[in-house]
């Protein structure tokens, strides 16, 4: 992306921000583009609502702008409206749990229109899933389906909810025995009884982690960018960074948080710009707010030792996807774990089964090209991973 239009968005947001209006429509500005962005990166408050009463904007983008925020507003306010029915209803039932994600985010913005949110998050005692099911239903929910590390229930007309079991960031980084115990990283909230939250510091590292976890898989948008920005000005002097660098240190995070932090410093900041960082962001807004399908192939390409591209690196990537490790096998099928012994059954399964994304990440490890094989893999093993696959 051109970097005229790099700094277009970073003044829109920072017009939200500061609860600013934009004077004069922009020169350059493709509202189509803008429009189109704004929804993949789930941004429409954000950056078009500063464009009302704008010089030069005409009376049907004024008109998309304006139902676009009542729709945002009215989801929002339904979301919240719900989060506070369930928060009271568990803990009137003596149910540990914790709010994450986006409905701790809305708190932190200036405005909490400004942070959509898909869905809500919540976490809770793994043994008490039957009574939180009851709970939940007696409250006009109803599940919708079951997942490896969480279930999923919805509630119209826009509410969908994740209760989770326990966190699949963490366990892949050996943490989800913490949760609901003394000692643990999450606090009592102040007058209750069994509602939860992060510390500050803590809920950084999840927010960087369930990032990175993105970023690694799939890719992630730039709205992360925008939360850690926000987030990081909003704790300035509070948090404790020697703490916060020891601790991403230790979960292999360091590095991807200091580029991130950096590139949201760049963007929203007005600090210089480099290539790498231009290259990063190019990345990054290229899918949606939890990036794209394709880009599942990078994370692979990455771990070759080399960054150029060969045919020796793709036939490793091939034979990767047919013969995964166990680790990443087992992450994905519960009746392997502990039973190594049952990976070939497991190659075999998957190789009778192959889904339409197999076949799409093969073909696309075949077709991709070399250019930008070189350029994103140079962005991962900046990044230092270390997650388990």
């Amino acid at each position: 992306m051109e970097l005229e239009k790099i700094k277009l968005l970073s003044e829109l947001i920072n017009a939200s921000l500061s609860g600013k209006k934009i004077e004069k429509v922009p020169s350059g500005l493709d509202f189509d583009e803008l429009t189109e962005l704004a929804s993949k990166q789930k941004m429409q408050t954000m950056l078009l609502k500063p464009l009302l009463g704008a010089e030069g904007l005409s009376e049907k983008q004024a008109e998309y702008i304006k139902n676009a925020s009542m729709r945002s507003f009215i989801k929002s306010a339904n979301q919240l409206h719900d989060v506070d029915i369930i928060d009271k209803a568990l803990e009137g039932a003596g149910l540990k749990h914790q709010f994450l994600k986006g409905t701790i985010l809305k708190d932190i913005y200036p405005n909490k229109e400004l942070r959509d949110m898909g869905d809500i998050d919540i976490l809770v005692d793994e043994d008490e899933l039957g009574r939180v099911d009851e709970v939940l239903i007696a409250n006009g929910f109803t599940m919708s389906n079951s997942v490896k590390h969480h279930d999923i229930y919805v509630k119209k007309p826009f509410t969908v909810l994740e209760v989770h079991r326990y966190l699949s960031e963490d366990k892949h980084l050996g943490l989800d025995c913490r949760y609901f115990r003394e000692g643990g990283n999450n606090l009592l909230v102040d007058g209750t009884g069994y509602t939860y939250r992060y510390s500050p510091e803590y809920f950084y590292i999840f927010m960087i982690m369930h990032m990175a976890r993105h970023f690694y898989e799939r890719g992630c948008g730039v709205r992360g960018l925008v939360d850690l920005y926000v987030y990081k000005n909003r704790y300035a002097g509070e948090m404790d960074d020697k703490y916060l660098d020891a601790k991403l240190k230790e979960y292999h995070l360091y590095d991807f948080e200091k580029h991130m932090d950096r590139l949201s410093q760049i963007w929203l900041g007005g600090v210089q710009w480099t290539s790498f960082y231009e290259n990063l962001f190019d990345y990054m807004i290229d899918g949606d707010v939890y990036g794209k399908e394709e880009n599942g192939i990078w994370s692979q390409f990455a771990r070759e030792k080399t960054v150029e591209d060969s045919k020796l690196a793709r036939l490793k990537l091939r034979m990767w996807y047919l013969f995964p490790s166990y680790q990443y096998m087992a992450n994905y099928n519960e009746w392997l774990r502990g039973k190594p012994y049952l990976l070939p059954v497991a190659w075999l399964y998957r190789a009778t089964h192959v889904s339409k994304k197999h076949r799409f990440r093969q073909n696309l490890a075949n077709s991709a090209d070399s250019a930008k094989i070189h350029s994103i893999q140079h962005i991962y093993k900046e990044m230092n991973f270390a997650f388990r696959e």
